[in-house]
Order: C-alpha cells, then structure tokens, then sequence
C-alpha cells in the first residue's frame, strides 16, 4: 500500500510546484513593476517594429543548481524576444532598422539558511542602427529581488526568475524613453507582488 500511496503524494504536489514558477515574460502580469513598468509602443514610435536581437553572449548553459534551477540561454532568449514582440519593438523581414546585442555579466543568489532569499542580475545590452553602426542605447542593467517566507528552494528559485524577469522589463521600458527622451541614468526596475503564497516578492527596505 505504500507505493500507492506515494504515488499519490507525488501527483498531488507537481501542481503545486508548477504554479511557484515564475513567468520570464512582464507582459503577462504574473508581477508587477515599480516605479513604473514598460508598455506596448505606439505606431508612430521610433523602435515600433524595427529591433531585431542576437541570441544571449556570454550566459552560462545553466542558471541556477541542479536542485534550484532558475533558466537557461534558450528561455533567457525566448523571452527577450517574445517580450519586445508584445512591447510592439520585434522587427519583421522587412521593417529592421536596429540591432540588440545582448551580453550577460552575472547572476547572484547566495545560499543562505534563512527565511529571505535575494537574486542580482547584470546584463548588458547595447542598441544600434543597422545602417550606420551609430549607438543608440548601451546599458549594463542591474535589477535585484528579494522575497521572504516559504520553502527555501521554491523561493530562491522564484527570487533568481523575478530579477531576470525585472531586468528584461528594465530594458524594454530603457529602450522605449531612449528612443524618444533619453534613458535615465538608473533604467533597473524592480519586481512586486507575490508570486506562491506566503512569498512575497521584493520587500521595502
């Protein structure tokens, strides 16, 4: 009777796992953004339809542990530029007109025995015309989560996915003013809400 029983417990608890997955995609609003959070573009925008983007330099194969993975270069990928196809940014066969090349620096998630867990990433990314070469936006983006509660694992993983996910809303909300205003001097957004009762992402200190 045990090994059914323990199949049960199993079946039971893969959708709750699931659902402690955190989104790499801010247009899906799984979490939100502060102070602000990036928005689809206009027609009439400089960037609309015009961004192609090359695949990740520089990124680990893995992010993360066997037992805490966080992503991968694929997914990483995936959803840069799914992310600028809902901002109203990816480019099409015939309308690219700039180019992203996107440079990982490093992701950082101490393990520590605790009730909080806090995840940095930095990536730089660098926009420029396709015709000229001319630079148009080059940032190192460095976006922090922090969360508190919870099973350990299942929050650190959520925390290392919450700070990728802010950065890659830092970039599409930099990419949107640098286009129009001019970037600010501190692009990096911030990740809130909660993302598997009782975790709470990012918070205030």
């Amino acid at each position: 009777m045990r090994i059914p029983i323990l199949l049960m417990l199993l079946a039971g608890a893969a959708p709750a796992s699931a659902q402690t997955r955190v989104s790499l995609l801010p247009f899906e609003g799984q979490l939100a953004f502060a102070p602000e959070a990036p928005r689809t573009l206009p027609a009439d925008h400089p960037l609309y339809a015009r961004v192609i983007v090359e695949p990740v330099r520089e990124m680990p194969g893995r992010i993360g542990s066997i037992l805490v993975p966080i992503t991968t270069p694929n997914e990483f990928n995936a959803a840069l530029r799914q992310t600028l196809a809902s901002a109203n940014m990816l480019a099409g066969p015939d309308t690219a007109r700039t180019r992203l090349r996107v440079t990982w620096r490093r992701f950082d998630l101490p393990f520590r025995i605790s009730i909080s867990s806090r995840a940095t990433v930095a990536v730089h990314y660098e926009l420029s015309r396709i015709d000229t070469g001319e630079i148009i936006f080059a940032r190192e983006i460095v976006t922090q989560a922090d969360a508190r509660g919870g099973d350990g694992s299942t929050r650190a993983r959520g925390t290392g996915r919450a700070a990728i996910l802010a950065n890659i809303a830092s970039l599409t909300l930099c990419l949107d003013k640098a286009a129009v205003q001019g970037a600010p001097a501190d692009c990096a957004l911030r990740s809130t809400g909660r993302f598997s009762a009782p975790i709470t992402v990012m918070i205030p200190r």
